[in-house]
Protein backbone atom coordinates (compact mmCIF):
# COMPACT_ATOMS: atom_id res chain seq x y z
CA UNK A 1 0.00 0.00 0.00
CA UNK A 2 1.68 3.19 -1.19
CA UNK A 3 0.66 6.31 0.72
CA UNK A 4 1.33 9.74 -0.80
CA UNK A 5 1.19 12.62 1.72
CA UNK A 6 -0.22 15.77 0.10
CA UNK A 7 -0.26 18.17 3.04
CA UNK A 8 0.35 18.56 6.75
CA UNK A 9 -1.32 21.36 8.73
CA UNK A 10 -1.87 22.32 12.34
CA UNK A 11 -5.58 22.71 13.07
CA UNK A 12 -6.78 24.81 16.01
CA UNK A 13 -10.21 24.93 17.70
CA UNK A 14 -12.60 27.20 15.83
CA UNK A 15 -14.01 28.72 19.02
CA UNK A 16 -11.20 28.71 21.61
CA UNK A 17 -13.24 30.85 24.02
CA UNK A 18 -15.97 28.20 24.33
CA UNK A 19 -14.35 27.01 27.59
CA UNK A 20 -12.89 30.27 28.98
CA UNK A 21 -12.09 28.72 32.36
CA UNK A 22 -9.73 26.28 30.66
CA UNK A 23 -7.84 28.63 28.38
CA UNK A 24 -4.08 28.59 28.92
CA UNK A 25 -4.57 26.47 32.04
CA UNK A 26 -2.35 23.69 33.29
CA UNK A 27 -4.72 20.83 34.09
CA UNK A 28 -3.01 18.16 36.23
CA UNK A 29 -3.58 14.56 35.19
CA UNK A 30 -5.89 12.69 37.53
CA UNK A 31 -4.79 9.52 39.28
CA UNK A 32 -6.75 7.61 36.60
CA UNK A 33 -4.92 9.45 33.81
CA UNK A 34 -1.58 8.60 35.39
CA UNK A 35 -2.55 4.93 35.63
CA UNK A 36 -3.18 4.80 31.86
CA UNK A 37 -0.50 3.83 29.37
CA UNK A 38 2.00 6.65 28.82
CA UNK A 39 2.06 6.60 25.03
CA UNK A 40 -0.20 7.32 22.04
CA UNK A 41 -2.59 4.72 20.71
CA UNK A 42 -3.36 4.45 16.99
CA UNK A 43 -6.82 3.72 15.60
CA UNK A 44 -8.10 3.35 12.04
CA UNK A 45 -11.66 3.94 10.86
CA UNK A 46 -12.43 2.83 7.29
CA UNK A 47 -15.40 4.14 5.27
CA UNK A 48 -16.66 3.03 1.87
CA UNK A 49 -17.64 5.70 -0.68
CA UNK A 50 -19.44 8.02 -0.72
CA UNK A 51 -17.73 10.00 2.03
CA UNK A 52 -17.73 13.70 2.94
CA UNK A 53 -14.93 15.87 1.64
CA UNK A 54 -11.74 16.49 3.58
CA UNK A 55 -12.83 20.12 3.91
CA UNK A 56 -16.07 19.10 5.61
CA UNK A 57 -14.28 16.69 7.94
CA UNK A 58 -11.56 19.15 8.96
CA UNK A 59 -14.06 21.99 9.46
CA UNK A 60 -16.08 19.72 11.75
CA UNK A 61 -12.89 18.76 13.59
CA UNK A 62 -12.04 22.41 14.21
CA UNK A 63 -15.54 22.98 15.58
CA UNK A 64 -15.63 19.95 17.83
CA UNK A 65 -12.18 20.72 19.24
CA UNK A 66 -13.79 23.79 20.81
CA UNK A 67 -15.57 21.32 23.08
CA UNK A 68 -12.43 19.19 23.56
CA UNK A 69 -9.64 21.77 24.02
CA UNK A 70 -7.46 19.24 25.84
CA UNK A 71 -6.91 17.43 22.56
CA UNK A 72 -5.46 20.61 21.01
CA UNK A 73 -3.13 21.14 23.95
CA UNK A 74 0.17 19.63 25.01
CA UNK A 75 1.38 17.33 27.78
CA UNK A 76 3.84 19.19 29.99
CA UNK A 77 5.14 19.27 33.57
CA UNK A 78 4.32 22.20 35.85
CA UNK A 79 6.72 23.87 38.29
CA UNK A 80 5.92 21.13 40.81
CA UNK A 81 6.90 18.50 38.23
CA UNK A 82 3.33 17.25 37.98
CA UNK A 83 2.19 15.88 34.63
CA UNK A 84 -0.39 18.27 33.16
CA UNK A 85 -2.32 19.11 30.03
CA UNK A 86 -1.54 22.63 28.88
CA UNK A 87 -4.75 23.95 27.30
CA UNK A 88 -2.94 26.28 24.91
CA UNK A 89 -4.73 25.65 21.58
CA UNK A 90 -1.42 24.62 20.03
CA UNK A 91 -3.43 22.49 17.65
CA UNK A 92 -3.94 19.05 16.17
CA UNK A 93 -1.73 17.77 13.36
CA UNK A 94 -3.83 16.94 10.28
CA UNK A 95 -2.25 14.98 7.44
CA UNK A 96 -3.98 14.55 4.08
CA UNK A 97 -2.84 11.62 1.95
CA UNK A 98 -3.76 9.78 -1.25
CA UNK A 99 -3.63 6.05 -1.90
CA UNK A 100 -3.71 4.51 -5.36
CA UNK A 101 -6.22 1.72 -5.76
CA UNK A 102 -9.56 0.95 -4.23
CA UNK A 103 -10.33 0.49 -0.55
CA UNK A 104 -12.15 -2.78 -1.33
CA UNK A 105 -8.84 -4.25 -2.51
CA UNK A 106 -7.54 -3.96 1.05
CA UNK A 107 -10.60 -5.07 2.98
CA UNK A 108 -10.85 -6.60 5.46
CA UNK A 109 -8.04 -4.61 7.05
CA UNK A 110 -5.84 -6.70 9.32
CA UNK A 111 -3.49 -5.13 11.90
CA UNK A 112 0.02 -5.12 10.46
CA UNK A 113 3.14 -2.91 10.36
CA UNK A 114 2.08 -1.81 6.85
CA UNK A 115 -1.02 -0.09 8.26
CA UNK A 116 1.09 2.27 10.41
CA UNK A 117 1.51 4.31 7.22
CA UNK A 118 -2.18 5.24 7.55
CA UNK A 119 -1.65 7.33 10.68
CA UNK A 120 0.84 10.08 11.60
CA UNK A 121 4.14 9.01 13.12
CA UNK A 122 4.09 8.87 16.90
CA UNK A 123 7.84 9.00 17.51
CA UNK A 124 8.68 12.24 19.32
CA UNK A 125 5.24 13.68 18.49
CA UNK A 126 4.29 16.51 20.81
CA UNK A 127 0.68 16.67 19.62
CA UNK A 128 -1.86 14.96 21.87
CA UNK A 129 -4.09 14.20 18.87
CA UNK A 130 -3.03 13.59 15.26
CA UNK A 131 -5.32 12.86 12.33
CA UNK A 132 -4.55 11.43 8.88
CA UNK A 133 -7.17 11.46 6.13
CA UNK A 134 -6.31 8.72 3.63
CA UNK A 135 -8.21 9.03 0.34
CA UNK A 136 -8.49 6.04 -2.00
CA UNK A 137 -9.05 6.34 -5.73
CA UNK A 138 -12.55 4.90 -5.30
CA UNK A 139 -13.55 7.66 -2.90
CA UNK A 140 -13.15 5.43 0.13
CA UNK A 141 -11.60 6.92 3.24
CA UNK A 142 -9.51 5.67 6.13
CA UNK A 143 -9.21 8.06 9.07
CA UNK A 144 -6.10 7.23 11.01
CA UNK A 145 -5.65 8.89 14.38
CA UNK A 146 -3.18 8.79 17.22
CA UNK A 147 -4.15 10.06 20.66
CA UNK A 148 -2.20 9.98 23.90
CA UNK A 149 -3.84 7.48 26.22
CA UNK A 150 -3.31 9.58 29.35
CA UNK A 151 -5.72 12.20 28.04
CA UNK A 152 -8.71 9.88 27.72
CA UNK A 153 -9.79 6.27 27.82
CA UNK A 154 -11.44 4.34 25.02
CA UNK A 155 -14.97 5.48 25.82
CA UNK A 156 -13.92 9.13 26.10
CA UNK A 157 -12.17 9.03 22.73
CA UNK A 158 -15.10 7.21 21.13
CA UNK A 159 -17.51 9.90 22.37
CA UNK A 160 -15.19 12.55 20.91
CA UNK A 161 -15.19 10.77 17.54
CA UNK A 162 -18.97 10.40 17.66
CA UNK A 163 -19.38 14.12 18.27
CA UNK A 164 -16.91 14.93 15.51
CA UNK A 165 -19.03 12.84 13.14
CA UNK A 166 -22.23 14.49 14.38
CA UNK A 167 -20.86 17.96 13.67
CA UNK A 168 -19.79 16.82 10.19
CA UNK A 169 -23.45 15.84 9.59
CA UNK A 170 -24.64 19.27 10.72
CA UNK A 171 -25.78 18.17 14.19
CA UNK A 172 -25.03 19.57 17.63
CA UNK A 173 -22.45 18.16 20.03
CA UNK A 174 -24.37 15.73 22.22
CA UNK A 175 -23.53 14.77 24.86
CA UNK A 176 -21.42 17.80 25.77
CA UNK A 177 -18.22 16.50 27.40
CA UNK A 178 -17.61 17.01 31.11
CA UNK A 179 -14.16 18.40 31.87
CA UNK A 180 -14.48 18.93 35.63
CA UNK A 181 -11.63 16.90 37.07
CA UNK A 182 -12.36 18.27 40.54
CA UNK A 183 -15.05 15.59 40.88
CA UNK A 184 -12.32 13.16 41.94
CA UNK A 185 -11.95 14.30 45.54
CA UNK A 186 -10.08 11.92 47.83
CA UNK A 187 -12.16 10.55 50.63
CA UNK A 188 -11.25 11.76 54.06
CA UNK A 189 -9.21 9.10 55.82
CA UNK A 190 -11.85 8.89 58.53
CA UNK A 191 -15.57 9.61 58.72
CA UNK A 192 -17.14 12.40 60.76
CA UNK A 193 -18.26 9.85 63.31
CA UNK A 194 -14.80 8.31 63.64
CA UNK A 195 -13.07 11.67 64.00
CA UNK A 196 -15.55 13.16 66.47
CA UNK A 197 -15.77 9.99 68.51
CA UNK A 198 -11.99 9.55 68.50
CA UNK A 199 -11.62 13.09 69.83
CA UNK A 200 -14.30 12.56 72.49
CA UNK A 201 -12.73 9.26 73.53
CA UNK A 202 -9.42 11.00 74.18
CA UNK A 203 -11.03 14.04 75.83
CA UNK A 204 -13.15 11.98 78.24
CA UNK A 205 -10.18 9.75 79.09
CA UNK A 206 -8.05 12.81 79.80
CA UNK A 207 -10.79 14.50 81.85
CA UNK A 208 -11.34 11.35 83.92
CA UNK A 209 -7.60 11.20 84.56
CA UNK A 210 -7.57 7.50 83.81
CA UNK A 211 -4.20 5.95 84.59
CA UNK A 212 -1.67 4.87 81.99
CA UNK A 213 -1.64 1.12 81.81
CA UNK A 214 -5.43 0.88 82.01
CA UNK A 215 -7.25 -0.31 78.91
CA UNK A 216 -10.16 1.81 77.73
CA UNK A 217 -12.86 0.46 75.45
CA UNK A 218 -15.66 1.96 73.38
CA UNK A 219 -18.93 0.14 72.85
CA UNK A 220 -20.22 1.39 69.50
CA UNK A 221 -23.61 0.56 68.01
CA UNK A 222 -23.44 -0.65 64.38
CA UNK A 223 -26.57 -0.61 62.19
CA UNK A 224 -26.98 -3.93 60.38
CA UNK A 225 -29.43 -2.66 57.76
CA UNK A 226 -26.68 -1.45 55.46
CA UNK A 227 -24.20 -4.18 56.37
CA UNK A 228 -26.23 -7.28 55.66
CA UNK A 229 -26.09 -8.57 52.08
CA UNK A 230 -28.56 -8.22 50.54
CA UNK A 231 -29.25 -5.06 52.53
CA UNK A 232 -32.24 -4.77 54.82
CA UNK A 233 -34.50 -1.79 53.99
CA UNK A 234 -34.03 1.18 56.30
CA UNK A 235 -37.77 1.06 56.98
CA UNK A 236 -37.39 -2.32 58.72
CA UNK A 237 -39.12 -1.91 62.09
CA UNK A 238 -37.31 -3.69 64.87
CA UNK A 239 -33.83 -3.96 66.35
CA UNK A 240 -30.93 -4.61 64.00
CA UNK A 241 -27.87 -3.35 65.87
CA UNK A 242 -24.72 -5.06 67.11
CA UNK A 243 -21.61 -3.59 68.65
CA UNK A 244 -17.99 -2.92 67.85
CA UNK A 245 -15.50 -2.56 70.70
CA UNK A 246 -12.23 -0.77 69.90
CA UNK A 247 -9.71 -0.94 72.73
CA UNK A 248 -6.57 1.07 73.47
CA UNK A 249 -4.23 1.43 76.40
CA UNK A 250 -4.77 4.83 78.04
CA UNK A 251 -1.22 6.07 77.47
CA UNK A 252 -1.33 5.00 73.82
CA UNK A 253 -4.70 6.71 73.30
CA UNK A 254 -3.57 10.01 74.81
CA UNK A 255 -0.20 10.15 73.07
CA UNK A 256 -1.37 8.86 69.68
CA UNK A 257 -3.71 11.72 68.81
CA UNK A 258 -7.17 11.73 67.29
CA UNK A 259 -5.88 9.98 64.17
CA UNK A 260 -4.87 6.89 66.16
CA UNK A 261 -8.21 6.85 67.99
CA UNK A 262 -10.17 7.20 64.72
CA UNK A 263 -8.08 4.42 63.16
CA UNK A 264 -8.84 2.11 66.09
CA UNK A 265 -12.55 2.84 65.74
CA UNK A 266 -12.52 2.15 61.99
CA UNK A 267 -10.59 -1.10 62.38
CA UNK A 268 -13.08 -2.31 64.99
CA UNK A 269 -16.18 -1.39 62.96
CA UNK A 270 -15.07 -2.88 59.61
CA UNK A 271 -15.29 -6.54 60.79
CA UNK A 272 -18.88 -6.02 61.93
CA UNK A 273 -20.04 -6.95 58.45
CA UNK A 274 -22.53 -9.27 56.77
CA UNK A 275 -20.69 -12.38 57.97
CA UNK A 276 -20.61 -11.06 61.55
CA UNK A 277 -24.35 -10.30 61.59
CA UNK A 278 -25.15 -13.66 60.01
CA UNK A 279 -23.04 -15.47 62.58
CA UNK A 280 -25.13 -13.73 65.25
CA UNK A 281 -28.30 -14.91 63.48
CA UNK A 282 -26.89 -18.46 63.49
CA UNK A 283 -26.07 -18.10 67.17
CA UNK A 284 -29.64 -16.99 67.86
CA UNK A 285 -30.90 -20.22 66.33
CA UNK A 286 -29.02 -22.20 68.99
CA UNK A 287 -30.54 -20.32 71.93
CA UNK A 288 -33.27 -22.31 73.63
CA UNK A 289 -36.28 -20.10 74.20
CA UNK A 290 -37.84 -20.26 77.66
CA UNK A 291 -34.89 -21.99 79.34
CA UNK A 292 -33.27 -19.73 81.89
CA UNK A 293 -29.76 -21.05 81.33
CA UNK A 294 -30.03 -20.56 77.57
CA UNK A 295 -31.95 -17.30 77.41
CA UNK A 296 -30.14 -14.39 75.72
CA UNK A 297 -30.04 -11.25 77.85
CA UNK A 298 -28.54 -7.84 77.08
CA UNK A 299 -25.85 -6.55 79.44
CA UNK A 300 -26.96 -3.15 80.72
CA UNK A 301 -24.99 -1.09 83.24
CA UNK A 302 -27.05 -0.37 86.38
CA UNK A 303 -28.54 3.11 86.68
CA UNK A 304 -26.26 5.49 88.56
CA UNK A 305 -23.05 3.53 87.93
CA UNK A 306 -20.00 4.40 85.80
CA UNK A 307 -18.49 2.45 82.92
CA UNK A 308 -15.12 4.20 83.38
CA UNK A 309 -12.53 3.77 81.88
CA UNK A 310 -14.89 2.81 79.05
CA UNK A 311 -17.55 4.64 76.99
CA UNK A 312 -20.80 3.46 75.44
CA UNK A 313 -21.79 5.30 72.28
CA UNK A 314 -24.97 5.67 70.25
CA UNK A 315 -24.86 7.53 66.93
CA UNK A 316 -27.99 9.37 65.82
CA UNK A 317 -26.08 11.16 63.06
CA UNK A 318 -28.11 9.70 60.18
CA UNK A 319 -31.54 9.96 61.76
CA UNK A 320 -33.73 12.26 59.58
CA UNK A 321 -35.04 14.40 62.43
CA UNK A 322 -35.94 17.29 60.10
CA UNK A 323 -38.55 15.05 58.44
CA UNK A 324 -40.51 14.71 61.69
CA UNK A 325 -42.63 17.66 60.60
CA UNK A 326 -46.26 17.79 61.73
CA UNK A 327 -47.05 20.89 59.69
CA UNK A 328 -45.10 23.66 61.34
CA UNK A 329 -41.61 22.59 60.42
CA UNK A 330 -39.13 20.09 61.82
CA UNK A 331 -38.08 20.02 65.47
CA UNK A 332 -35.71 22.71 66.73
CA UNK A 333 -34.15 20.28 69.20
CA UNK A 334 -33.88 16.55 69.70
CA UNK A 335 -32.06 15.05 72.67
CA UNK A 336 -32.18 12.18 75.13
CA UNK A 337 -34.15 13.16 78.22
CA UNK A 338 -31.50 11.77 80.58
CA UNK A 339 -28.35 9.67 80.52
CA UNK A 340 -28.48 7.77 83.81
CA UNK A 341 -25.04 6.12 83.53
CA UNK A 342 -21.67 7.90 83.60
CA UNK A 343 -19.83 7.26 80.33
CA UNK A 344 -22.78 7.25 77.92
CA UNK A 345 -22.45 9.33 74.71
CA UNK A 346 -25.01 10.21 72.04
CA UNK A 347 -23.96 11.90 68.78
CA UNK A 348 -26.47 13.75 66.58
CA UNK A 349 -26.59 16.35 63.85
CA UNK A 350 -26.99 19.93 65.07
CA UNK A 351 -30.51 21.13 64.33
CA UNK A 352 -30.02 24.85 64.93
CA UNK A 353 -27.28 27.17 63.75
CA UNK A 354 -25.78 28.96 66.71
CA UNK A 355 -23.37 31.84 66.26
CA UNK A 356 -20.62 30.87 63.84
CA UNK A 357 -21.47 27.16 63.87
CA UNK A 358 -21.31 25.74 60.36
CA UNK A 359 -23.99 23.62 58.77
CA UNK A 360 -23.41 19.94 59.28
CA UNK A 361 -22.27 20.43 62.87
CA UNK A 362 -22.38 17.60 65.37
CA UNK A 363 -23.81 17.76 68.88
CA UNK A 364 -22.51 15.36 71.50
CA UNK A 365 -24.43 14.58 74.68
CA UNK A 366 -21.89 13.22 77.17
CA UNK A 367 -22.62 11.88 80.65
CA UNK A 368 -19.64 12.52 82.94
CA UNK A 369 -18.93 12.57 86.65
CA UNK A 370 -18.92 16.07 88.15
CA UNK A 371 -15.20 16.07 88.90
CA UNK A 372 -14.34 15.42 85.25
CA UNK A 373 -16.58 18.14 83.79
CA UNK A 374 -14.36 21.25 84.26
CA UNK A 375 -11.36 19.79 82.42
CA UNK A 376 -13.58 18.21 79.76
CA UNK A 377 -15.22 21.57 79.01
CA UNK A 378 -11.78 23.12 78.68
CA UNK A 379 -10.39 20.61 76.17
CA UNK A 380 -13.38 19.20 74.29
CA UNK A 381 -13.52 21.99 71.67
CA UNK A 382 -9.88 21.65 70.64
CA UNK A 383 -9.14 18.78 68.28
CA UNK A 384 -5.49 17.92 67.68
Amino acid sequence: MKVHVRSTTMLEPEFPALNPNLQDQLVPLTIFDKAAMDFPIAILHAYRAPTPSNATITAALSQVLSHYPHLAGRLVADDQRRSCMHINNAGVRVVEADIHGDLEDHLPLVPSPELTALHPKTDHAEEILQIQLNRFACGGLVIGLTVHHQVGDGLAINLFLTNWARVARGLEVDPVPLHDRAIFVPRRPYSTFECVMGHLWRSVTMARMNLEGEVTELKLSVNGRARLRPGVPMEYFGNLVLWASPRLEVGELLSGGTQLAAKAIREAVIPVDDAYFRSFIDFGATVKEGEEEGELKASVPPIGCTVSPNLEVDSWLRFPFSEIDFGGGGPCAVLPAWLPVEGLVVLMQSLEEKGLEEKGGVDAVVSLSQDAVPLFRKICHEMD
